[in-house]
């Protein structure tokens, strides 16, 4: 029992220390940061994980996002034009998503959870199940997206986009930012063993991944 409650603790403790980032770096500091983060590391990820959006997207579409922040994958939804039946952003920081409320809590298919990701309940079975860098910040990313997975409609696809270890000349100038951003390398052998079918996809030097998961 004492195990887990250090364990508890130390998962709380780190969801604090995040919770903390994203309200130092609000939508102002986080968009312009992103624009940087795209041009440095996103590059063709961006256009890729766009074109999957594109190919998944359906007019019956049910779709969850873990950790929605500011609303950045809405806006890249949106902006093809597609009709989906319905989106639900979750997200534990609460003045990321009070940003994201702001420009598209008014869209009629579009509702907010605030909550955690390993307790947090989503009401419907759903078709496809988005999440960029936000596994980067969990203790367990694998038990979440199995927990996300359980509910995935037949034929439905996760869209996972996270950070990995990526080249020693890379992950030796890293070293002092990933704590000072309250994020970690994704295990991705770990994510290997999750079940469907899985396609991987690496860029910048292997710091970003690209996981697609088919049920």
């Amino acid at each position: 029992m004492c195990w887990r409650r250090k364990e508890k603790k130390v998962e709380e403790m780190s969801l604090n220390s995040v919770q903390k980032l994203y309200h130092i770096f609000n939508a102002k500091w986080y968009d312009l940061f992103r624009i940087l983060w795209t041009r440095i590391v996103e590059f063709n990820l961006e256009d890729d994980f766009i074109k999957e959006l594109n190919r998944n997207i359906k007019l019956n579409s049910k779709i969850v996002e873990l950790g929605c922040g500011t609303g950045i994958n809405i806006e890249r939804m949106l902006s093809l034009g597609k009709p989906f039946s319905s989106y639900i952003g979750v997200d534990f920081s609460k003045d990321m998503q009070e940003i994201a409320r702001h420009k598209y809590g008014k869209e009629k298919n579009v509702k907010f959870i605030y909550g955690d990701l390993k307790k947090v309940k989503i009401p419907t079975k759903y078709d496809l199940v988005i999440s960029t860098w936000v596994m980067s910040h969990l203790e367990k990313p694998s038990l979440v997206i199995k927990r996300f997975y359980k509910n995935l409609k037949p034929e439905g696809t996760m869209l996972l986009i996270f950070m990995t270890k990526p080249k020693w000349f890379i992950s030796f100038w890293l070293i002092l930012l990933t704590p000072l951003f309250a994020c970690s390398y994704v295990n991705i052998d770990e994510i290997k063993k999750m079940p469907g079918e899985k396609k991987i996809k690496t860029y910048a030097f292997d710091l970003a991944t690209f996981l697609i998961i088919k049920k």
